[in-house]
Protein backbone atom coordinates (compact mmCIF):
# COMPACT_ATOMS: atom_id res chain seq x y z
CA UNK A 1 0.00 0.00 0.00
CA UNK A 2 1.41 3.15 -0.99
CA UNK A 3 1.92 6.29 1.43
CA UNK A 4 -0.42 8.97 2.29
CA UNK A 5 1.99 11.19 0.76
CA UNK A 6 2.96 9.42 -2.36
CA UNK A 7 -0.53 8.87 -2.82
CA UNK A 8 -1.30 12.58 -2.41
CA UNK A 9 0.83 13.47 -4.89
CA UNK A 10 -0.13 11.67 -7.74
CA UNK A 11 -3.65 12.83 -6.97
CA UNK A 12 -2.40 16.27 -7.47
CA UNK A 13 0.01 15.56 -10.64
CA UNK A 14 -2.27 13.42 -12.23
CA UNK A 15 -5.95 13.88 -10.99
CA UNK A 16 -6.67 10.52 -9.97
CA UNK A 17 -10.04 9.75 -8.11
CA UNK A 18 -9.20 10.41 -4.01
CA UNK A 19 -10.62 7.67 -3.23
CA UNK A 20 -7.30 5.58 -3.31
CA UNK A 21 -6.39 8.05 -0.70
CA UNK A 22 -9.32 7.38 1.68
CA UNK A 23 -8.33 3.86 0.82
CA UNK A 24 -4.66 4.17 1.79
CA UNK A 25 -5.63 5.97 5.01
CA UNK A 26 -8.38 3.50 6.07
CA UNK A 27 -5.80 0.32 5.93
CA UNK A 28 -3.40 2.13 7.86
CA UNK A 29 -6.12 3.29 10.54
CA UNK A 30 -6.79 -0.52 10.56
CA UNK A 31 -3.42 -1.59 10.59
CA UNK A 32 -3.60 0.65 14.02
CA UNK A 33 -6.20 -0.91 15.66
CA UNK A 34 -4.82 -4.85 14.89
CA UNK A 35 -1.76 -3.25 16.69
CA UNK A 36 -3.53 -2.03 19.67
CA UNK A 37 -5.91 -5.42 19.80
CA UNK A 38 -8.78 -2.82 19.79
CA UNK A 39 -12.39 -4.35 18.52
CA UNK A 40 -14.35 -1.06 19.19
CA UNK A 41 -13.78 2.20 18.21
CA UNK A 42 -15.69 5.23 18.54
CA UNK A 43 -15.85 7.82 15.48
CA UNK A 44 -13.75 10.75 17.37
CA UNK A 45 -10.85 7.45 18.16
CA UNK A 46 -10.91 6.87 14.54
CA UNK A 47 -10.26 10.48 13.69
CA UNK A 48 -7.45 11.09 16.45
CA UNK A 49 -5.62 7.45 14.89
CA UNK A 50 -6.02 8.93 11.49
CA UNK A 51 -4.81 12.63 12.35
CA UNK A 52 -1.86 10.39 14.13
CA UNK A 53 -1.09 8.37 10.37
CA UNK A 54 -1.45 11.96 8.76
CA UNK A 55 0.86 13.81 11.17
CA UNK A 56 3.62 10.99 10.62
CA UNK A 57 3.69 11.02 7.07
CA UNK A 58 3.38 14.48 6.50
CA UNK A 59 0.14 14.54 5.01
CA UNK A 60 -2.53 17.23 5.46
CA UNK A 61 -4.57 16.01 8.53
CA UNK A 62 -8.09 15.10 8.67
CA UNK A 63 -10.36 17.61 9.78
CA UNK A 64 -13.85 16.42 11.74
CA UNK A 65 -15.48 17.37 8.74
CA UNK A 66 -13.75 14.60 6.55
CA UNK A 67 -14.25 11.40 8.64
CA UNK A 68 -17.85 10.31 7.80
CA UNK A 69 -16.08 9.62 4.50
CA UNK A 70 -13.23 7.96 6.32
CA UNK A 71 -16.18 5.64 8.24
CA UNK A 72 -17.67 5.30 4.79
CA UNK A 73 -14.87 4.14 3.32
CA UNK A 74 -13.89 1.43 6.27
CA UNK A 75 -17.40 0.09 5.96
CA UNK A 76 -17.16 -0.41 2.50
CA UNK A 77 -14.05 -2.13 2.55
CA UNK A 78 -15.77 -4.45 5.60
CA UNK A 79 -13.01 -2.80 8.33
CA UNK A 80 -15.98 -1.91 10.73
CA UNK A 81 -19.46 -1.68 11.25
CA UNK A 82 -22.05 0.16 13.68
CA UNK A 83 -22.51 -1.38 16.94
CA UNK A 84 -25.83 -2.07 18.14
CA UNK A 85 -27.86 -0.03 19.50
CA UNK A 86 -24.62 2.35 19.92
CA UNK A 87 -24.50 5.64 17.78
CA UNK A 88 -21.25 6.61 16.96
CA UNK A 89 -19.91 3.39 18.19
CA UNK A 90 -18.09 1.00 15.28
CA UNK A 91 -16.85 -3.05 15.78
CA UNK A 92 -13.76 -3.95 14.26
CA UNK A 93 -14.85 -6.76 11.57
CA UNK A 94 -11.46 -7.27 9.42
CA UNK A 95 -9.79 -10.92 9.60
CA UNK A 96 -7.97 -10.29 12.86
CA UNK A 97 -11.06 -8.88 15.02
CA UNK A 98 -11.74 -13.20 15.11
CA UNK A 99 -9.14 -14.16 17.97
CA UNK A 100 -10.35 -10.93 19.74
CA UNK A 101 -13.36 -10.72 21.77
CA UNK A 102 -16.06 -7.57 21.84
CA UNK A 103 -16.13 -6.32 25.55
CA UNK A 104 -19.66 -4.56 26.67
CA UNK A 105 -17.32 -1.94 28.97
CA UNK A 106 -15.61 -1.46 26.31
CA UNK A 107 -18.54 -0.12 23.88
CA UNK A 108 -19.54 1.64 26.61
CA UNK A 109 -16.11 3.85 27.38
CA UNK A 110 -15.99 4.65 23.74
CA UNK A 111 -19.75 6.05 23.65
CA UNK A 112 -18.99 7.77 27.01
CA UNK A 113 -15.09 8.30 27.35
CA UNK A 114 -15.95 10.16 30.30
CA UNK A 115 -17.61 7.29 32.25
CA UNK A 116 -16.50 5.75 35.12
CA UNK A 117 -17.41 2.21 36.02
CA UNK A 118 -18.76 1.31 39.22
CA UNK A 119 -20.65 -0.36 41.98
CA UNK A 120 -20.87 -4.06 40.84
CA UNK A 121 -19.11 -3.75 37.76
CA UNK A 122 -16.31 -1.93 39.32
CA UNK A 123 -17.07 -5.01 42.69
CA UNK A 124 -16.31 -7.87 39.33
CA UNK A 125 -13.67 -5.76 38.04
CA UNK A 126 -11.98 -5.83 41.17
CA UNK A 127 -12.41 -9.60 42.12
CA UNK A 128 -14.59 -8.65 45.08
CA UNK A 129 -17.59 -10.48 44.43
CA UNK A 130 -18.40 -13.84 42.42
CA UNK A 131 -22.04 -12.58 41.36
CA UNK A 132 -22.65 -12.61 37.97
CA UNK A 133 -23.64 -8.65 36.89
CA UNK A 134 -27.01 -8.85 35.16
CA UNK A 135 -25.53 -5.10 33.96
CA UNK A 136 -23.41 -2.75 33.44
CA UNK A 137 -23.31 0.48 36.06
CA UNK A 138 -21.38 3.60 34.91
CA UNK A 139 -20.61 7.19 36.55
CA UNK A 140 -21.37 10.53 34.55
CA UNK A 141 -20.40 13.76 35.55
CA UNK A 142 -21.48 16.86 35.68
CA UNK A 143 -18.04 18.49 34.22
CA UNK A 144 -16.27 15.41 33.34
CA UNK A 145 -13.83 16.92 31.01
CA UNK A 146 -11.49 18.99 34.04
CA UNK A 147 -9.51 15.81 35.37
CA UNK A 148 -9.72 13.84 32.89
CA UNK A 149 -9.04 12.90 28.43
CA UNK A 150 -10.39 10.15 26.57
CA UNK A 151 -8.03 7.10 27.49
CA UNK A 152 -5.01 6.32 25.15
CA UNK A 153 -5.18 9.95 23.63
CA UNK A 154 -3.05 13.31 24.67
CA UNK A 155 -3.46 16.52 24.88
CA UNK A 156 -1.70 17.62 21.50
CA UNK A 157 -3.92 14.76 20.00
CA UNK A 158 -7.17 17.37 20.61
CA UNK A 159 -5.31 20.17 18.90
CA UNK A 160 -8.05 22.00 16.99
CA UNK A 161 -10.67 19.47 17.70
CA UNK A 162 -13.54 19.45 20.30
CA UNK A 163 -13.16 16.91 22.78
CA UNK A 164 -16.40 13.99 22.73
CA UNK A 165 -19.25 14.92 24.32
CA UNK A 166 -20.18 11.63 25.23
CA UNK A 167 -23.20 9.50 25.11
CA UNK A 168 -25.02 7.41 27.44
CA UNK A 169 -26.21 4.27 25.80
CA UNK A 170 -29.09 2.47 27.47
CA UNK A 171 -27.54 -0.85 26.20
CA UNK A 172 -24.23 -2.53 25.30
CA UNK A 173 -25.47 -5.47 22.94
CA UNK A 174 -28.03 -7.19 25.34
CA UNK A 175 -26.62 -5.94 28.07
CA UNK A 176 -28.16 -3.22 30.29
CA UNK A 177 -26.47 -0.04 31.52
CA UNK A 178 -26.98 1.81 34.22
CA UNK A 179 -26.05 5.49 34.69
CA UNK A 180 -25.40 7.27 37.74
CA UNK A 181 -25.05 10.82 38.16
CA UNK A 182 -22.51 12.03 39.99
CA UNK A 183 -22.04 15.24 41.56
CA UNK A 184 -18.53 17.43 40.63
CA UNK A 185 -17.28 17.11 44.12
CA UNK A 186 -17.36 13.17 44.48
CA UNK A 187 -15.77 12.76 41.38
CA UNK A 188 -12.43 10.92 42.80
CA UNK A 189 -11.72 7.42 43.77
CA UNK A 190 -11.33 6.24 39.84
CA UNK A 191 -7.69 4.52 38.31
CA UNK A 192 -7.21 3.47 34.87
CA UNK A 193 -7.58 -0.35 34.27
CA UNK A 194 -8.04 -2.60 31.59
CA UNK A 195 -10.59 -4.87 30.06
CA UNK A 196 -9.39 -7.43 27.87
CA UNK A 197 -6.05 -5.06 27.52
CA UNK A 198 -7.91 -2.06 26.51
CA UNK A 199 -7.59 0.97 29.05
CA UNK A 200 -10.74 1.94 31.36
CA UNK A 201 -12.11 3.72 33.82
CA UNK A 202 -13.13 2.31 37.16
CA UNK A 203 -13.60 3.11 40.61
CA UNK A 204 -10.79 1.77 42.65
CA UNK A 205 -11.05 -0.22 45.59
CA UNK A 206 -11.96 1.64 48.46
CA UNK A 207 -14.07 4.02 46.35
CA UNK A 208 -15.66 1.06 45.62
CA UNK A 209 -16.44 -0.51 48.56
CA UNK A 210 -17.86 2.79 50.24
CA UNK A 211 -20.35 3.28 47.04
CA UNK A 212 -21.63 -0.30 48.64
CA UNK A 213 -22.44 0.89 51.85
CA UNK A 214 -24.13 4.15 50.14
CA UNK A 215 -26.01 2.21 47.63
CA UNK A 216 -26.05 -1.65 48.27
CA UNK A 217 -28.97 -2.34 45.84
CA UNK A 218 -26.70 -0.82 42.96
CA UNK A 219 -24.04 -3.75 44.07
CA UNK A 220 -26.18 -6.92 44.56
CA UNK A 221 -27.75 -5.97 47.76
CA UNK A 222 -25.86 -5.97 51.28
CA UNK A 223 -24.90 -9.63 51.36
CA UNK A 224 -22.94 -8.78 48.29
CA UNK A 225 -21.59 -6.31 49.51
CA UNK A 226 -20.34 -7.05 52.90
CA UNK A 227 -18.61 -9.72 51.29
CA UNK A 228 -16.77 -7.54 48.89
CA UNK A 229 -15.61 -6.09 52.29
CA UNK A 230 -14.36 -9.55 53.58
CA UNK A 231 -12.70 -10.09 50.08
CA UNK A 232 -10.38 -6.79 49.95
CA UNK A 233 -9.61 -6.23 53.33
CA UNK A 234 -6.05 -7.90 52.86
CA UNK A 235 -6.06 -5.31 49.99
CA UNK A 236 -7.23 -1.80 51.56
CA UNK A 237 -5.08 1.01 51.33
CA UNK A 238 -6.60 2.07 54.82
CA UNK A 239 -5.64 5.71 54.62
CA UNK A 240 -7.08 6.21 50.65
CA UNK A 241 -10.46 4.68 52.65
CA UNK A 242 -10.10 7.23 55.46
CA UNK A 243 -9.50 10.33 53.14
CA UNK A 244 -12.67 9.08 50.96
CA UNK A 245 -14.83 8.78 53.94
CA UNK A 246 -14.06 12.24 55.03
CA UNK A 247 -13.75 13.51 51.54
CA UNK A 248 -17.89 12.18 51.50
CA UNK A 249 -18.71 14.12 54.84
CA UNK A 250 -21.34 12.19 56.09
CA UNK A 251 -21.59 10.88 59.64
CA UNK A 252 -23.86 8.15 59.37
CA UNK A 253 -21.01 6.82 56.70
CA UNK A 254 -18.45 7.52 59.06
CA UNK A 255 -19.83 5.55 61.59
CA UNK A 256 -20.53 2.51 58.90
CA UNK A 257 -17.19 2.63 57.81
CA UNK A 258 -15.86 2.73 61.05
CA UNK A 259 -17.50 -0.20 62.70
CA UNK A 260 -16.73 -2.55 59.56
CA UNK A 261 -13.30 -1.76 59.64
CA UNK A 262 -12.78 -2.50 63.47
CA UNK A 263 -14.95 -5.75 62.52
CA UNK A 264 -12.28 -6.80 59.86
CA UNK A 265 -9.69 -5.98 62.58
CA UNK A 266 -8.27 -2.95 60.81
CA UNK A 267 -7.11 -0.14 63.17
CA UNK A 268 -6.79 3.70 62.58
CA UNK A 269 -6.33 6.73 65.10
CA UNK A 270 -9.36 8.87 63.68
CA UNK A 271 -11.58 6.20 64.35
CA UNK A 272 -11.28 7.29 67.93
CA UNK A 273 -12.00 10.80 67.12
CA UNK A 274 -14.87 9.85 64.86
CA UNK A 275 -16.51 7.94 68.18
CA UNK A 276 -16.58 10.82 69.81
CA UNK A 277 -18.85 12.56 67.22
CA UNK A 278 -21.95 9.93 66.42
CA UNK A 279 -24.69 10.45 65.49
CA UNK A 280 -27.25 10.44 68.30
CA UNK A 281 -31.09 10.24 69.22
CA UNK A 282 -31.66 7.20 67.70
CA UNK A 283 -29.70 3.84 66.42
CA UNK A 284 -28.27 4.55 62.83
CA UNK A 285 -29.02 1.49 60.77
CA UNK A 286 -26.24 -0.38 58.78
CA UNK A 287 -28.45 -0.71 55.80
CA UNK A 288 -30.39 2.29 55.34
CA UNK A 289 -32.89 0.44 53.11
CA UNK A 290 -33.38 -2.65 55.53
CA UNK A 291 -36.16 -2.07 58.81
CA UNK A 292 -34.53 -1.31 62.06
CA UNK A 293 -33.32 -4.43 63.99
CA UNK A 294 -32.63 -5.23 67.69
CA UNK A 295 -28.95 -6.29 67.53
CA UNK A 296 -27.04 -3.30 68.55
CA UNK A 297 -23.34 -2.07 67.88
CA UNK A 298 -23.64 -0.11 71.54
CA UNK A 299 -19.60 1.23 70.33
CA UNK A 300 -20.89 2.63 66.97
CA UNK A 301 -24.67 3.27 67.37
CA UNK A 302 -25.23 1.05 64.74
CA UNK A 303 -28.30 -1.00 64.51
CA UNK A 304 -26.60 -3.98 62.42
CA UNK A 305 -29.91 -4.86 60.30
CA UNK A 306 -28.18 -7.86 58.59
CA UNK A 307 -27.96 -11.14 58.80
CA UNK A 308 -25.40 -12.41 62.19
CA UNK A 309 -23.61 -14.58 60.13
CA UNK A 310 -22.37 -12.06 57.74
CA UNK A 311 -20.79 -10.27 60.28
CA UNK A 312 -19.44 -13.20 61.68
CA UNK A 313 -17.98 -14.06 58.43
CA UNK A 314 -16.15 -10.79 58.03
CA UNK A 315 -15.02 -11.09 62.10
CA UNK A 316 -12.86 -14.58 60.64
CA UNK A 317 -11.08 -11.88 59.05
CA UNK A 318 -9.17 -11.01 62.21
Amino acid sequence: MPSLLNVLRTFSSDGIDITMWFRTLSSQVLELLSYERRRVAASWRLLILARRICMKESAPLLDAGKLPRLITEMERLRYIENAPSVHGVYIVTAPFSSIVPVVDEQIVQEANPWAVFSHSTAMTHHGLTNDIPRRIVANFFASPRRNRIPLNTTPDDWLDLELPRGSRPNHAGSVRVQWIRIKDEFDFGHCVSTSQGISIYVTDIERTLLDGLRAPSKCGGISSVLHAWKNAAKRIDLNRLIEYTIRFDNSVLRQRVGFLLELTGLKHPILKEWRKSLLRGGSVRLVAQAPYASNHSERWNLSLNVPSGLLEELAENQ
